[in-house]
């Protein structure tokens, strides 16, 4: 076994316990709870994408400082590096063997894991768009009746209003409007719910993105970076402490990512914008 593969294979159990307690708050906290609501100003859109920008600034800037530790770590000469892994090695024989074959096994699930998310990735991407051409298809359908109803009404119920151009020249007449408005938001949401409602697909579908891509996905990167944390441990640097892995920022970046656009494809709330004549 070379020196280098010893090496790997001591850190391959992950951060210690001190480096585990110095960690970041998981940035998973920030994501917010999934929603029920089918009508897209209800502000989530919006914080999604702010909390993700918050989230990619965070992977920055961590990314940033675990170069700036790693090279520090890799200035260090070998000699001492051999010498402290001998010790540690020494020291700790049957865990050094138990991470040893931990290491292996590590290995072969990272390509495994990483293959499995690529496929699923694929998959999912492909009922993304049939879903988004489903859920379209459906308030489409759903919404159309009315839509012929509201335009019928306003033709009729409207009068020339000047410079503002059309406008409904009775309170009555403008409240029966803002009531067709409402039978539409109504239809709307009903074709919605299998979507976004309660145990939607759309839910279905972005906890399958969470748990089968970008979790998975993110995994890999914090075994490498876990390896390395480990090493700075075990060689006792002062890097070690400020090292972080970047998994749940990852993961939780493309997370925010694809919840903006799913949920991007509702509807706001109709509102009235043919004007009631002023008298």
């Amino acid at each position: 076994m070379t020196r280098r593969v010893a090496v790997l294979a001591i850190a391959a159990l992950g951060v210690s316990s001190h480096a585990r307690a110095q960690a970041p708050a998981d940035p998973w906290r920030r994501v917010p709870a999934a929603t029920t609501s089918c009508f897209s100003d209800d502000g989530l859109s919006r914080r999604l994408h702010e909390i993700g920008l918050s989230v990619q600034d965070d992977l920055r800037k961590q990314r940033e400082l675990n170069n700036e530790l790693t090279a520090k770590f890799q200035k260090m000469d070998m000699m001492e590096i051999s010498q402290r892994m001998q010790a540690y090695m020494a020291k700790n024989p049957q865990e050094a063997m138990k991470m040893m074959q931990a290491q292996q096994q590590a290995a072969s699930g990272m390509r495994t894991g990483a293959t499995n998310a690529e496929a699923d990735n694929t998959r999912l991407m492909a009922q993304r768009d049939e879903l988004k051409a489903a859920f379209d298809k459906a308030t489409a359908d759903a919404t159309r009746p009315v839509d012929a109803r509201i335009k019928e009404y306003v033709d009729s119920k409207t009068v020339l209003a000047g410079e503002i151009g059309r406008g409904f020249p009775t309170k009555a007449a403008h409240d029966g409007y803002v009531a067709l408005l409402a039978q539409r938001d109504a239809a709307y949401e009903k074709a919605c719910a299998p979507f976004f409602g309660a145990g939607g697909s759309y839910h279905t579908w972005l906890n399958e993105y969470k748990t089968k891509v970008a979790e998975p996905m993110a995994a890999v990167q914090d075994a490498q970076d876990a390896i390395v944390a480990q090493q700075m441990v075990i060689m006792q640097t002062p890097a070690g402490p400020g090292f972080r892995p970047l998994g749940p920022f990852m993961s939780a970046g493309d997370y925010l990512r694809e919840a903006e656009a799913v949920y991007s494809v509702r509807e706001a709330k109709s509102k009235p914008i043919v004007p009631m004549i002023a008298k």
